[in-house]
């Protein structure tokens, strides 16, 4: 049995080559098999390896299928532990070591540090710093033993994006904890401006689809995501602005709360995260969802 399951999920082959090639190539002292789950994949253009399981998934019901891949390659893994990354990322040295040697000390999830750009500047996504446990995690750098999916179930299949933080909620309700190990990297490659936005915007639609599921985390929301209220407030409340153009002035409190890290640029991304939000709640209304 092998000790550990790389799953990948992709649409098609488009940048998928790069994170591959880089797993293979990392230098490790641990067995692993990688598990792509994929909708196209042209085996002639691709290298082969026998620690590769390529899984085919076909569904014309639904655009993003994320969930239901990442199930397929859970289902379909045979090692101890699961350990998720994303054809966007590239793993830097010692990274499947850091994660695995935690599992190894009775850790049973564990996230590592994902580096937008420049790691070196700190500018990062799950850059947390002296943390220790996380209450939530993405599944872009991530081990989960085997034993987490069998107690608390699969990744749910109602959701587009978020399912990964529904299932770290899940496990964190169900008793596990989420370790930190900042010593395991991959750098991520953001895309373009308008994938950030894109992604922003359906990020918000998951959020309140994830609050409106997690009822019971409204000290969380408290805690970690009352700024959301800010911006969806502000949008709602924006014409005003019709006759006192100076309500847009408002958002000189962000922007200067954030002046050393690209503060229009996040701004913006977090308008467009509270448009998602707004969009969510609406189709809910209008389709009874």
């Amino acid at each position: 049995m092998k000790k550990i399951s790389i799953v990948l999920i992709a649409k098609d082959e488009t940048g998928v080559q790069p994170t591959i090639n880089a797993i293979l190539k990392h230098d490790t002292k641990y067995s692993f098999e990688i598990i792509l789950v994929i909708k196209k994949w042209n085996k002639k253009s691709s290298n082969q390896n026998d620690r590769i399981k390529v899984l085919m998934y076909e569904n014309d019901r639904k655009r993003i299928t994320i969930p239901e891949q990442r199930n397929v390659g859970v289902k379909s893994a045979a090692g101890e532990v699961i350990v998720f990354i994303d054809t966007s990322c590239i793993p830097q040295n010692g990274w499947l070591d850091s994660l695995y040697e935690n599992y190894l000390k009775s850790e049973k999830i564990v996230a590592g540090y994902v580096g937008l750009g420049d790691i070196k500047k700190g500018n990062a996504f799950g850059d947390y710093h002296k943390t220790e446990y996380l209450e939530e995690c993405p599944t872009a750098n991530v081990l989960i033993a085997k034993e987490v999916f069998e107690k608390v179930g699969y990744f749910d299949e109602k959701f587009e994006y978020g399912s990964d933080v529904d299932f770290m909620w899940r496990a964190r309700n169900a008793g596990y904890k989420i370790k930190y190990e900042p010593n395991s990297i991959v750098t991520h490659d953001e895309g373009t401006l308008s994938s950030e936005f894109d992604r922003s915007f359906r990020y918000g639609k998951a959020r309140l689809q994830l609050y409106l599921k997690h009822s019971d985390r409204v000290n969380y929301f408290i805690k970690k995501d009352m700024m959301i209220f800010f911006y969806v407030i502000f949008i709602l409340f924006s014409p005003i602005a019709l006759i006192f153009p100076v309500y847009f002035l408002i958002l000189l409190i962000p922007i200067i709360k954030n002046v050393h890290t690209s503060p229009f640029k996040q701004v913006a991304l977090n308008l467009t995260f509270a448009l998602g939000i707004i969009s969510k709640a609406v189709s809910l209304v209008i389709h009874h969802e």
